[in-house]
């Protein structure tokens, strides 16, 4: 949930059920195949040396002894004569030790060089497989029914993202507008960018200018902005959503507010995202003539009440017009054929609030509340515009009843929406026959009435 004057919008998860998913008729790329890319690398062989280990032996010198002869004298002990003073003479006897001859090597100086040992390690083969690089999505956050609502005139653009299957828990809020604005805001649901979310548009009130605004339903990021008419024109923008083109988007329809001619507009959802100029569909005057103008303004919805695959245009009166509801088809070329008309009410000039929808019994259905001063009045129609319920909710005010209808409990009934237009911002929803399914205060302390949308983000 974001406080208000964020510009975003996070939708928080539920234990609540999901909620199927939006018809769409586009779908998202394919993520291509994944095609390995394989690199072998060849096998290393690897010779290991062995260490060496040498010896330096030193250099010898070496000193040769000749032969040496050697005579040494003794006495005999024979006598030979004799000497001087008649002493007896001896004869003498040599005796000689001959030392041998000594023969020396010389071993030259050995110089040696060391190979230091060598350590290998052998790669073995290695097999790689290379990945092509692989894009992710996160799975989808689950769709949520919902009732959007915008708080009315006199109270700020704020904008309420209600889920009735958890207790009405506020699970998104922001503030449309300038924070300072007072007019309140004018909401609508569909699915403009095609994401399969319904996106949440939103016209400034009385006072603002006819400034819309369309907000992702899937992250609640502005997507665009754009003047339905004039810019200075002060009397607001009344909104509905659906594809009115066929081409799988919703488109945004527009009706001016009161003060202003009953001026319908129809632009293109895709060409206003893509940024486009001329994203102009159709436009046209719903009431009143050249000669007789009417100036109150012009509520609408939109819905495929024909059947054909492209939504038709809902309007209703503004105030000071009678209950004029005209269900208008919008040809390939931009023209629009009435295809109903008809007064919802009797003789009442407080003009009409209108919405439609094609439920899961693929019934196309136009619920309507009356406008100020014809109390909380509401009433169903088929494609014939026959009635097929008329209902005045618990708790009605006098001041009109602002409406809307589509599916919220799962079921194959759609649910009818309705909010105070004025007094208060009391919001209910009950399906046929009358039994009321829900019931809330939109905005605490605020009079101002409450604008109503209901669909699936």
């Amino acid at each position: 949930m974001l406080l208000a004057g964020a510009s975003t919008l996070v939708i928080s998860q539920s234990s609540s059920p999901a909620a199927a998913a939006p018809a769409s008729a586009c779908k998202g790329p394919s993520v291509p195949p994944i095609v390995p890319t394989t690199t072998t690398v060849a096998p290393t062989t690897t010779t290991t040396v062995a260490p060496t280990t040498t010896t330096t032996v030193a250099p010898t010198t070496t000193t040769t002894v000749a032969p040496t002869t050697t005579t040494s004298t003794t006495a005999a002990g024979g006598l030979i004569g004799t000497g001087l003073l008649g002493s007896p003479m001896l004869a003498q006897v040599a005796t000689t030790t001959t030392v041998a001859p000594t023969t020396t090597t010389t071993v030259a100086p050995t110089t040696t060089t060391t190979v230091a040992p060598t350590t290998t390690t052998t790669v073995a083969p290695t097999t790689t497989t290379t990945v092509a690089p692989t894009t992710t999505t996160a799975a989808p956050r689950p769709h949520v029914p919902v009732i959007v609502t915008g708080a009315g005139p006199g109270g700020g653009p704020h904008v309420q993202v209600i889920n009735p299957a958890n207790d009405d828990a506020v699970v998104g809020e922001f503030m449309a507008y300038d924070i300072g604005f007072r007019g309140g805001v004018n909401v609508a649901l569909g699915d403009v960018d095609g994401d399969g979310y319904q996106d949440i548009v939103t016209g400034a009130g009385p006072g603002g200018g006819p400034h819309v605004r369309v907000f992702s339903g899937k992250n609640g990021l502005l997507m665009h902005e754009f003047m339905a008419y004039d810019i200075g024109f002060r009397g607001g923008v009344n909104v509905a959503a659906c594809d009115v083109n066929n081409d799988g988007k919703a488109d945004v329809v527009t009706g001016a507010g009161a003060g202003g001619g009953p001026h319908v507009k129809v632009f293109s959802g895709a060409s206003a995202l893509n940024g486009a100029d001329s994203n102009l569909i159709t436009q046209f005057m719903a009431y009143g003539t050249p000669q007789v103008p009417f100036f109150g303004g012009v509520r609408v919805g939109a819905a495929d009440i024909d059947g054909d695959g492209r939504a038709d245009v809902i309007t209703g009166a503004g105030p000071g017009g009678g209950p004029h509801v005209r269900v208008m088809k919008i040809a390939s070329n931009g023209n629009p054929t009435e295809l109903l008309g008809f007064m919802a009410y009797g003789s009442f000039t407080g003009g009409v609030f209108v919405g439609g929808n094609v439920g899961a019994d693929q019934v196309a259905r136009i619920i309507t509340g009356a406008g100020p001063g014809g109390g909380q009045h509401v009433r169903v129609f088929d494609s014939n515009a026959h009635e097929i319920a008329g209902v005045i909710p618990p708790e009605s005010g006098t001041e009109g009843a602002t409406v809307a209808i589509g599916q919220l409990d799962g079921d194959a009934a759609d649910e009818y929406v309705v909010g105070d237009a004025s007094q208060s911002t009391f919001v209910l929803s009950f399906d046929l026959p009358q039994t009321v399914t829900d019931a809330f205060e939109a905005y605490e302390n605020f009079t101002g009435g409450v604008s109503v949308a209901v669909g699936v983000i």
